[in-house]
């Protein structure tokens, strides 16, 4: 829903639309791009997005950044550390 909520308000101006058709340009995205966004956005579900992150993210390559109290949060991320700097 945010994303949807995004799109609206990036093609809410002139220069938004302006944009948008550049970016589908330059991708060769179709003319469906933006007709067709928020019904395939939407269409998206918590399983895909899982299916997704599994075969397209390595998490030997990734890096967490967490802000916070550490008094607070570091026995939470106890189990995302190899070292305890």
């Amino acid at each position: 829903q945010n994303v949807v909520g995004l799109f609206a308000i990036e093609n809410s101006s002139r220069e938004g639309i302006v944009n948008q058709l550049r970016y589908i340009d330059e991708h060769k995205l179709g003319e469906a791009f933006l007709t067709d966004f928020v019904t395939t956005v939407m269409a998206v579900q918590p399983d895909d997005v899982r299916r997704a992150a599994q075969t397209q993210l390595d998490p030997t390559r990734m890096t967490i950044v967490v802000v916070g109290d550490r008094k607070v949060i570091a026995s939470h991320l106890l189990p995302f550390q190899k070292t305890v700097p």
